[in-house]
């Protein structure tokens, strides 16, 4: 019998899917997928169903899911929202955002040190992100395309409103890497109780690994002031749509 999720973490990007993956992973009702990222729906709708659910166990009574960022990160139209739904229309779905400049950051460095892209390595980070808005958007070296996938990336209003076109309030659990940070144990009861299991707790909760990279310190003020013009009303207006309590995160 093929076995189909019960939830999906569909983002963000250096938001901390990994650690929130993990865990949910931890709670003894809860089944691991063969591979946390499986970007079936956004990279690889072409391999076919039979692929996609091949990642999935026997649920023995338990609960199923994976976490694929590319699901929110490259949700430009309503095409990925509207494939998941098509699959399963009652699924749940977890995002988890981070705090823009801060993931920015993160991605950057990811690039640099994991990907070891040559264009970002050869680049301080302050001569990397202080650009005009267009050269962003023209792309015409390789350092430029990354930074428009970067600041893309961190940019979530747009996609989450084509998940909302899908899917209703109550079926998109959104929080705060800030919070699963600061309140390990009270996020992911917010999560299990959203999932439908028991309250659950493991002193692991409290122990963050996931890889959240540098933080804006690196960065200038004009700089840092550069990128702000362009994430925090974009930020908030996300934080208002997904009823979002922005004050944690100061």
């Amino acid at each position: 019998m093929s076995i189909k999720p019960d939830y999906l973490i569909i983002g963000t990007m250096k938001g901390g899917t990994t650690a929130l993956n993990d865990f949910i992973c931890k709670h003894p009702d809860v089944a691991r997928s063969i591979q946390k990222e499986i970007h079936y729906f956004s990279l690889y709708p072409d391999k076919g169903m039979e692929w996609y659910l091949s990642h999935f166990p026997e649920k023995n009574n338990r609960i199923i899911g994976e976490a694929s960022p590319t699901y929110f990160d490259v949700a430009y139209t309503q095409a990925i929202p509207r494939l998941i739904h098509e699959f399963k229309h009652d699924i749940k779905l977890i995002l988890i955002i981070r705090d823009p400049l801060e993931r920015a950051v993160s991605h950057y460095y990811h690039l640099k040190n994991i990907n070891k892209i040559n264009s970002i390595i050869e680049t301080d980070i302050n001569d990397f992100f202080d650009k005009p808005y267009e050269s962003m958007l023209r792309q015409a070296s390789e350092a430029e395309f990354y930074l428009h996938q970067i600041i893309d990336f961190s940019l979530y209003a747009r996609k989450y409103l084509n998940f909302r076109s899908m899917f209703g309030l109550d079926q998109i659990l959104t929080i705060g890497a800030w919070t699963l940070r600061s309140n390990p144990k009270e996020t992911m009861n917010l999560v299990f109780d959203y999932l439908g299991l028991d309250r659950y707790y493991d002193p692991e909760f409290e122990q963050i690994k996931y890889s959240c990279g540098k933080t804006s310190d690196s960065l200038t003020i004009p700089v840092k002031n550069h990128l702000l013009k362009l994430f925090e009303p974009d930020f908030y207006s996300l934080c208002s749509l997904a009823n979002i309590n922005i004050v944690e995160q100061q």
